[in-house]
């Protein structure tokens, strides 16, 4: 299975993957946690071009769609080959809601770029909504304007595709959104039933 957390900057992401995680851990289902940005050497340098650099849409754009390549044949295939879980911090959504939604790149221009791959499609979306949670801002989408967060949200809310998307508020407490993803994950999912 192939789970994709997406949302804004500062809404639990990450630690909703590893809440995920544990539980998966605790089920013996073999999986890995990753991100296009956080895992391999290469996306982390990337990460930091992207963060600290006034780069425009196209460009970030640019950077995304070489590191999304390449995560794909040296994270994502040999798990999918595996047969391994998935649990992902962003993936395609991300790019419209930012870079289409917040960047205001048009729509032709994105799908352009999306075009130049072939990439797994996840099993789930999981849409995490709330305000930034953050007690220390770390890089420029954290001091983003409200215009561009609002833009962003919207572009998630319109791609919201209620046959394998689920939304969760995380202005609720990290524990009860957590049980209601892993009640929800149970429910869609007959490998994490007892």
């Amino acid at each position: 299975m192939f789970i994709v957390f997406e949302g804004i900057d500062g809404v639990g992401k990450s630690s909703h993957i590893r809440g995920v995680s544990k539980f998966l851990v605790q089920k013996g289902i073999p999986h890995i946690s990753t991100s296009e940005f956080g895992n391999l050497t290469i996306g982390k340098l990337m990460k930091n071009i992207m963060v600290n650099y006034d780069l425009d849409g196209k460009e970030e754009l640019s950077i995304i769609c070489a590191i999304r390549s390449y995560h794909y044949r040296k994270v994502l295939e040999p798990a999918i080959n595996a047969n391994h879980w998935i649990l992902m911090d962003r993936f395609v959504e991300s790019t419209w809601a930012y870079q289409c939604g917040g960047a205001q790149i048009s729509e032709e221009i994105v799908q352009t770029f999306m075009n130049m791959f072939t990439l797994p499609k996840p099993d789930l979306t999981i849409l995490l909504e709330g305000r930034n949670h953050r007690t220390r801002k770390k890089d420029k989408f954290d001091f983003a304007n409200q215009d561009f967060i609002d833009r962003v949200a919207n572009k998630y809310n319109e791609r919201f595709d209620h046959s394998s998307w689920l939304k969760y508020n995380t202005n609720l407490s990290y524990q009860t959104v957590q049980n209601m993803i892993i009640n929800d994950l149970g429910k869609r999912f007959s490998a994490l039933v007892d």
